[in-house]
């Protein structure tokens, strides 16, 4: 099941999460989450099921991989806007 790839975590305590590749419904969730919706609204339109979505929502947040996914998005967004921005002025 997909859903329970998407959600699985690492075994043992104090393990930390081994950074890995986005699924396609996890890179979704980041494109949707960085536009601007709420975290449980890019799970729904990432796929999870709406009875589903708040909680795959805070799993998601979380995940290291995702959350480096969402803060190089930012960046890169950040970036972009700063770039056009000088253009605008020159």
């Amino acid at each position: 099941d997909s859903t329970k790839a998407d959600m699985q975590t690492s075994s043992g305590a104090g393990r930390k999460e081994e950074m890995r590749p986005l699924t396609a419904r996890q890179s979704r969730f980041v494109s949707a989450y960085v536009a601007g919706v709420s975290a449980a609204e890019a799970a729904r339109q990432a796929g999870y099921g709406p009875g589903y979505s708040a909680k795959a929502a805070k799993y998601l947040l979380h995940h290291p991989s995702i959350a480096a996914a969402i803060q190089e998005m930012h960046m890169d967004l950040t970036k972009k806007t700063l770039f056009d921005v000088e253009r605008a002025v020159e």
